[in-house]
């Protein structure tokens, strides 16, 4: 690993890495952890792990991380480094009320210069990769890896987290059919995914999902129950509506919760939904916790270490 001093204007190997993940957690950060650690060992790198965060990295909260502290760890879910998506280090704050903030980044920066090291590794979503270009701006070598379940993010596709999403997202779909079935129930599964309709789109396709709401396509209420009701006629016995968690009905001004508006709107004027009243049931299921699951191990590694080479 090679890198360009701005500061200074001369090339060198870097010695001393410091590894962060911040904001959600997702399938695989363990996996990158795992890849990152091993391919600096092999260029006798040390890779110096940044606890929970921002919070860690102006906190100063290290841990080193070797062979054995990677151990396996690809099977788990979640960071062994912790996570945080609540701190800014450009904007943190520096008394217990929370009412005085300041910009930490060059502090919090020379304490790292300080134990050795020469550049950071950021695992993150948007936010925190738009954190890490100010790290970059303040001198520190950075570099960003892209994770989100939402896969929100260019020049990235997949990013890291996104395809396990996919994947427990159709398994909960699956098992949510067998009682849709049971009971005739119409099953609204609420999927995560911010303002990006990928993994609900993704998602619900696999599994099979009659109608699938995005937040890029603002939908009409009463054109979803007549489709209710038209499968419904068809002989099916149940109906699967895969919706984000950001999808948006026409006329309204935010968001809002699509389960909750069939419920309502099941007793509105009009004959499709009092005909859906009175031959189904609606039910909401959520899932967002599932979908971000770990994922199977191994699936990132190569393809980390192979990059890293």
């Amino acid at each position: 690993m090679l890198r360009y001093n701005k500061l200074k204007g001369v090339r060198g190997f870097m010695r001393k890495v410091a590894l962060m993940t911040a904001g959600g957690d997702c399938p695989g950060l363990n996996s990158v952890i795992k890849a990152v650690v091993m391919s600096a060992q092999k260029k006798n790198i040390e890779i110096i792990g940044i606890m929970d965060g921002y919070k860690g990295f102006v906190e100063k909260n290290y841990v080193k991380l070797d062979k054995k502290s990677v151990y396996n760890i690809e099977t788990e879910g979640g960071t062994i480094i912790g996570s945080s998506n609540k701190e800014c280090p450009f904007h943190y704050p520096v008394d217990d009320k929370k009412v005085h903030y300041e910009d930490m980044v060059e502090p919090s920066i020379q304490a790292l210069r300080k134990i050795g090291v020469d550049g950071m590794i950021i695992i993150g979503g948007d936010g925190t990769l738009d954190s890490a270009r100010v790290i970059e701006e303040h001198g520190m070598q950075t570099i960003g890896v892209p994770k989100t379940i939402d896969n929100d993010m260019i020049a990235s596709n997949p990013t890291i987290g996104f395809q396990t999403a996919v994947e427990n997202a159709v398994e909960a779909i699956r098992k949510v059919k067998t009682t849709a079935y049971s009971h005739r129930r119409v099953m609204v599964v609420e999927m995560m995914g911010r303002t990006s309709g990928y993994l609900t789109l993704y998602g619900g396709f696999a599994a099979g999902a009659d109608i699938i709401l995005l937040p890029e396509l603002e939908y009409d209420l009463d054109a979803v129950c007549e489709k209710v009701k038209e499968i419904m006629d068809g002989g099916k016995r149940y109906v699967i509506v895969a919706a984000s968690e950001a999808a948006k009905e026409k006329g309204k001004d935010d968001k809002g919760d699509f389960g909750s508006w069939m419920v309502e709107r099941r007793k509105a004027k009009g004959m499709s939904q009092l005909e859906l009243a009175e031959k189904v049931g609606t039910q909401q299921s959520t899932i967002s916790r599932i979908e971000k699951g770990q994922m199977m191990p191994g699936v990132w590694l190569g393809k980390i270490e192979e990059t890293l080479k």
